[in-house]
């Protein structure tokens, strides 16, 4: 079989470099090291059977994020070439109540990168489908307040719910859920058919493959639809749901957060 040609190479070996990018201690177990000055730390809740796709996609989605010195999307592999100034944005990092390895749904395990006693204090915190912890509801009703958006994807919306951050509001989840979901939390208005629903400082969405939508909408808000068009681009990712008008814009930390 022949050899792989050098250029078919150059795109996953530079982002290999740059993903494995030494890190600060306070971020040694995040996979993907922040390369920007001011990298947005992105906590994703997991327990045991959570749903893959819904931390799965929204992972994929700001993992994927580059953008130049100038704050552009990286649009071509000559963008990373020597002297380039691509960086990603976001770091990403999972949290559960222990670091005991989950068995996720499909089989897959999953360690958690930390626990609610060490995890750095997020931008954004995503939220899927799984059943939460009384312990876990509490961590999340305090990074919630600190962070700059809440996400839920499918039926995360009810950990939301739970813990009190959809009261008052509209929201989303998987069809088959709207109307249960309305009547066991009355204060929360689910919209049926709705891609996603953005209420201030939380989000959430439809079920399943809408994350990757409602992901990609954060990114926009935080970077700028180029960006977020960018990112999608590169994930040869052809759906528009994410293209909603303009949202007010989530303001970049001055520096990274404390722990």
């Amino acid at each position: 079989m022949p050899d792989a040609t050098p250029a078919r190479l150059v795109l996953p070996a530079v982002l290999l470099l740059a993903l494995a990018a030494p890190v600060r201690a306070d971020d040694e177990r995040h996979r993907f090291a922040p390369v920007a000055e001011r990298p947005l730390r992105v906590a994703f809740l997991l327990s045991e059977g959570a749903t893959l796709i819904d931390f799965a996609g929204p992972w994929e989605v700001f993992q994927d994020v580059m953008v130049d010195g100038a704050g552009k999307p990286i649009v071509t592999m000559a963008q990373l070439n020597a002297g380039s100034t691509a960086r990603h944005p976001f770091t990403l990092y999972t949290v559960a109540e222990r670091r005991d390895p989950l068995r996720v749904s499909g089989g897959l395990t999953v360690v958690p990168d930390h626990t609610f006693a060490d995890a750095p204090r997020p931008d954004v915190i995503v939220v899927g489908a799984h059943r939460p912890s009384e312990a876990e509801l509490a961590w999340l009703k305090g990074a919630s307040a600190t962070a700059g958006i809440t996400m839920s994807v499918c039926t995360g919306a009810s950990v939301l719910a739970r813990a009190g951050l959809l009261d008052g509001q509209r929201a989303a989840t998987h069809f088959w859920f709207t109307e249960e979901f309305g009547k066991r939390w009355p204060r929360v208005t689910f919209v049926p058919g709705a891609r996603f629903v953005e209420s201030g400082r939380v989000a959430t969405s439809a079920g399943l493959s809408a994350g990757i939508d409602l992901a990609l909408r954060v990114v926009e808000r935080y970077l700028g639809r180029e960006v977020a068009q960018g990112t999608a681009t590169f994930m040869e990712y052809q759906g528009e749901g994410w293209k909603q008008p303009p949202g007010p814009p989530l303001p970049l930390p001055a520096k990274p957060p404390e722990r």
